[in-house]
């Protein structure tokens, strides 16, 4: 638990080498090497599998240091909005480092991420296809095509909620045809994500099991598959809610993924870990300002409330 690594010397609270008490509050702060231990993890259960790459899903926390920090640990980054590619810029942040996926995409959306230099994208329609096709790009782009989650919820999934973006393996293998055709697209791949915070590892691997027949289509037609992205929702543990472990969920997809890489030898894997890298690092720091005393119950009032 991320507590143990808070400790006590001389009667302050120390954390990442950091005094509490010396602290304005409220104030969040978070353990770098966290980050480090988490990529760690990932890289332990799926980097064997196949060529891995991580990219940090910018939204968890768009904070320019936390950015600094993954940037340093070697992550990507996965941008969802054109304000995620002007943070990115400010940081330095190489365009090659960047995937792009935004669900209202616009066509001035996708003209300002090719003019920055973005060459990988995610769509989740023939209609954003269509966006990109129209903009002309010069650059040869990488694009991976979302697949909608089954409608049936995964019993595991913290936040419940429809899947709304993506598209039918069957649409996206048309897609995906269409995009072996188009001279501006160099690479492609298949972008999965099957929930957020799911802790259902049954559903992870029922998802696999649902793409493999576009995989087998695919290469029957000898048109390569260069990627294929499980988007992020690595679970991580609450207090009410028990995660099921990296290690777990690895075990239980490692063998479609290895069948996977059987018919495509030279594919990429993508992952996109937002909570599961910042959520473990962070504590947010308060003061007490009042204690209640009302019968049994003890209640504390804190300046981050």
């Amino acid at each position: 638990m991320l507590l143990s690594k808070v400790t006590r010397q001389n009667g302050d609270l120390f954390f990442a080498g950091c005094n509490l008490k010396s602290l304005k509050t409220p104030r969040f702060v978070y353990r770098k090497r966290t980050f480090q231990e988490q990529m760690g993890a990932l890289r332990s259960q799926f980097g064997a599998i196949m060529p891995l790459e991580i990219y940090y899903s910018v939204k968890a926390n768009p904070h320019p240091e936390i950015v600094k920090a993954l940037a340093r640990a070697g992550s990507s980054f996965l941008a969802y909005h054109p304000r995620h590619l002007r943070t990115l810029k400010t940081l330095a942040i190489p365009a090659s480092r960047v995937l792009y996926f935004g669900p209202t995409l616009s066509g001035q959306e996708v003209r300002s991420a090719l003019k920055e230099g973005i060459s990988q994208f995610i769509v989740d329609s023939e209609q954003q296809l269509g966006l990109i096709s129209a903009a002309k790009p010069a650059p040869p782009l990488s694009i991976l095509v979302r697949i909608k989650p089954d409608e049936q919820k995964h019993k595991g999934v913290l936040y419940q909620e429809r899947p709304s973006f993506g598209v039918s393996p069957k649409k996206a293998l048309s897609i995906l045809l269409t995009c072996a055709k188009l001279p501006f697209v160099k690479k492609i791949g298949i972008h999965l994500h099957t929930a957020t915070q799911n802790t259902d590892a049954a559903g992870w691997l029922a998802e696999l099991q649902r793409i493999e027949p576009v995989m087998v289509r695919l290469k029957k037609k000898n048109i390569h598959l260069d990627y294929l992205d499980l988007g992020g929702g690595f679970p991580i543990p609450y207090a009410n809610n028990k995660a099921v472990s990296i290690e777990t969920l690895g075990k239980i997809i490692k063998k479609p993924l290895k069948r996977f890489h059987g018919l495509f030898p030279k594919m990429r894997l993508i992952l996109e870990p937002g909570r599961f890298l910042v959520g473990p690092a962070g504590i947010l720091v308060s003061r007490v300002i009042q204690v209640r005393e009302q019968g049994k119950i003890r209640s504390l009032t804190v300046d981050s409330s």
